[in-house]
């Protein structure tokens, strides 16, 4: 449900395609399938969540060292800089060829090589440098961030139950908020109150309903 809907949303806010579209998703599969089916051909640049690929490095070099040691934290060190630095499935082959020389346990070749098929399956999605040069973002933290400032630290208070227009009112607001939009946004609201209006032959200001809902149609605009 949600890739039609997020399609929908990208086509309303940039009808004529003029800024890139960024798809920044984990690596499950059935994911992308969704993705591809919904946006077709539609351009945009997809990205694999780096802190996702970085699961996949841990899992690798702790096949070569004990986790929490020194060396495995120098070796996750080099792979993310390799990875950062354009490697993309590069660094999973470099461990491959260490691991072929040094004769390490037919078990730990096999684990590698299903790791080497993550990287390359998402090839098109790790090229992180060109991501970072471009100012696109490389993790879902900040979003997931954002949606637990906006929305949860806001609407999962003790005791509150919320309808569903009730609480996108409410978000409404905080968005303009946070936005920093409540000066330009109250202007606003006052102009609309004492506009003149014909009905009344007065400067708009006929009942306090009519007035809060004029004014509250204009915040939500």
């Amino acid at each position: 449900m949600i890739f039609p809907w997020l399609a929908a949303e990208a086509r309303r806010r940039d009808p004529d395609h003029q800024h890139p579209w960024v798809l920044l998703m984990d690596g499950q599969a059935s994911l992308w399938d969704a993705a591809a089916e919904t946006l077709g051909d539609a351009p945009r640049v997809e990205i694999l969540d780096l802190l996702h690929a970085t699961g996949y490095l841990w899992e690798a070099v702790h096949l070569f060292h004990d986790p929490g040691s020194d060396l495995a934290l120098k070796w996750m060190k080099l792979l993310v800089l390799g990875l950062l630095s354009g490697m993309g499935a590069g660094v999973i082959r470099w461990l491959q060829h260490l691991a072929e020389q040094g004769e390490l346990p037919a078990a730990t070749r096999t684990r590698l090589e299903r790791i080497h098929g993550y990287f390359e399956r998402h090839r098109d999605r790790i090229h992180y440098d060109r991501y970072l040069a471009a100012g696109y973002p490389i993790a879902s933290g900040v979003i997931e961030g954002a949606c637990r400032h906006v929305v949860k630290d806001r609407m999962e208070r003790a005791g509150m139950h919320w309808t569903l227009p009730g609480a996108q009112a409410l978000l409404n607001l905080r968005c303009v908020a946070l936005n920093g939009e409540r000066s330009h946004r109250h202007t606003a609201r006052r102009v609309t109150a004492v506009r003149p209006d014909a009905r009344t032959g007065a400067g708009g200001m006929d009942n306090p309903s009519q007035r809060c809902s004029r004014r509250y149609g204009r915040l939500h605009s």
